[in-house]
């Protein structure tokens, strides 16, 4: 009788966890693992489906410490997982399932904890329901899809590029075992733009992050309304247009990102894990919208979201290293806007913390010691004492050496430590200094990896700085500017966009004229007027098609885009 009714609750058990994973009402997950504890009861030990209540258990708590983020669920999930695999004889058809039920457990505590073993742990249990799991059985997508997860973990925690290259393979694999209208094709998706967003952040290359765009477009539509998931796609589609914007200077991304990661937040339920996460990516997004436009309502806006999200994070977490230097940041520019010393003093109180939150080896140590450096820097300006500038020396210094030279990160890193190499020339008047800061100039423009607009405004900067201190070669400086022209005004921007970059641009010529003409170099000034010409000419000439198109719809906006045209081809 017992046995009839153990089964009976068991079936409802699955019932109720079916319908929290199509529909997200707590209650059903909750009256799941009511039902699945009472059949577990009323199994005795001994009997065949031992394994599978332990499993089914197990499933169910996974399930609420996703959803609640209570530490004590995901234990009991690893507890009864584990008496499943040690109930499951060998060569039983259900031991892959076993093996992957725990490494999902695993990546579940690693993501929590932070600690390595759980990730090895979860590869290990990961890679054996692999092997286990039949060529033929439905499953396999599943199987791959989840240890290309733990290997991107394992990317994000030691930055070894082939860790990312597996995840890729193994989720591109997933993807093609997935048949056409499957209910997880929108997992599949979302999975692989995760990845290529990954190495987009590693390598810089826009085919990545174009890729990465089109997976998260893919996956929301793929997502029925009122899903669980359907917050996550909103997030990670407001992700990769924030990245966009970064990459290319979009407004209409900026908006996209906004728009995506708010509708992201009102999604996710108040007691949610990933609140704390939804609120931090939309403060990225406010700040940078406060550093495009200036209007410090955004930037209040981002302070608050990151507070927020800074509360929600549980002590402990791995993610608190970055709640605190968000924080940080964001009170730092602030400071740079304000100038109150209070707001700089929390900036350098928040990024000292998340600097020793951050365990050594991970590939965010360098932004660590150079957002740190930055403020280091801003203190020393505001009180001019020396310790401060041998701070922020150091931390640039650090921050550089642990970027690795074809991260795109690496031109932002050495244009940190040239200004600070140049702010301690002229305290000191050590040769020497300018002498490393020119080198570091070099570096951040020159190199051949680094968004095109970062490497041009960077240029742009060490021109200026050029044209006031003559050892700082503003001869190059003016060359390498012109030369990062045709990248800066990118063909595939919109075209308001490309106006823009046009207009920024509009004095470059003249000002490096200037210069090659002080250097008694007149062939160099008209070579530089031309190649700027040149380019401005161009784009204008592609700018023009549209124009037609845009008349018959706008005549207004299609007269005064002509006129600033004409007023580019007389500059």
């Amino acid at each position: 009788m017992h046995l009839a009714v153990g089964a009976v609750l068991d079936f409802l058990g699955l019932c109720r966890l079916g319908q929290f994973r199509d529909i997200g009402t707590l209650s059903d997950l909750e009256e799941s693992i009511w039902y699945f504890t009472l059949a577990l009861k009323l199994t005795p030990n001994g009997h065949r489906d031992m394994s599978l209540r332990h499993a089914n258990l197990g499933v169910s708590y996974t399930h609420q410490y996703r959803r609640l983020g209570n530490h004590a669920d995901l234990e009991k999930a690893i507890e009864y997982q584990t008496r499943a695999l040690v109930l499951t004889p060998d060569g039983h058809p259900d031991m892959s399932g076993r093996h992957a039920s725990l490494g999902v457990s695993y990546t579940d505590q690693y993501h929590r904890l932070g600690e390595l073993a759980y990730l090895e742990k979860a590869i290990e249990y990961k890679t054996r329901a692999l092997a286990l799991t039949p060529e033929d059985h439905p499953d396999m997508s599943c199987r791959h899809v989840s240890l290309g997860v733990s290997y991107c973990d394992q990317y994000r925690r030691l930055g070894e590029l082939i860790d990312l290259e597996k995840a890729i393979e193994f989720k591109t694999r997933a993807l093609a075992l997935t048949p056409g209208g499957h209910p997880d094709m929108s997992h599949r998706h979302a999975n692989l733009g995760v990845s290529y967003t990954d190495r987009y952040h590693r390598l810089g290359k826009l085919t990545d992050l174009e890729k990465a765009t089109g997976y998260f477009t893919s996956a929301l539509p793929l997502t029925p309304n009122g899903h669980p998931d359907m917050s996550r796609r909103h997030a990670s589609l407001g992700m990769s247009y924030s990245d966009r914007y970064q990459r290319l200077g979009e407004l209409a991304d900026l908006e996209k990102a906004i728009e995506y990661k708010t509708r992201a937040l009102a999604l996710t339920p108040d007691d949610h894990p990933d609140m704390s996460c939804r609120h931090a990516s939309l403060g990225v997004s406010y700040t940078d919208r406060y550093r495009r436009l200036g209007e410090l309502a955004d930037l209040e806006k981002a302070i608050e979201c990151y507070t927020r999200a800074l509360a929600l994070t549980p002590d402990g977490h791995p993610d608190m290293s970055h709640r605190h230097a968000e924080l940080g940041v964001s009170y730092g520019d602030r400071y740079q806007r304000l100038g109150e010393l209070a707001d700089l003093e929390k900036a350098m109180e928040c990024l000292t913390r998340a600097l020793s939150l951050t365990p050594d080896g991970r590939p965010d140590m360098s932004g660590r010691h150079a957002s740190l450096g930055v403020s280091c820097t801003d203190r020393y300006r505001h009180l001019g004492e020396p310790t401060d500038l041998e701070k922020a020396i150091e931390r640039h210094t650090r921050a550089l050496a642990l970027t690795p030279e074809d991260h795109p990160g690496f031109s932002t890193q050495s244009f940190n430590l040239a200004l600070s190499l140049l702010d301690h020339y002229r305290r000191t008047g050590h040769l020497a200094c300018l002498t490393n800061s020119l080198h570091s100039f070099r570096n951040t423009s020159q190199h051949v990896t680094g968004a095109p607009r970062d490497k041009f405004q960077h240029a742009l900067r060490w021109a200026s700085l050029a044209s006031e201190q003559s050892l700082l070669n503003p001869t190059e400086a003016y060359q390498t500017a012109i030369d990062l022209l045709p990248q800066f005004i990118w063909l595939g921007a919109a075209t308001n966009q490309r106006y823009q970059d046009l207009l920024l641009t509009d004095n470059l010529a003249v000002k490096a004229c200037f210069v090659a003409i002080q250097s008694l170099d007149h062939s160099l000034a008209l070579e530089w007027l031309e190649h700027a010409r040149c380019v401005v000419w161009n784009q204008s000439l592609m700018l023009r098609s549209p124009l037609d198109e845009l008349r018959l719809s706008y005549p207004d906006l299609a007269t005064e885009l002509e006129s600033i045209s004409s007023q580019l081809h007389t500059s």
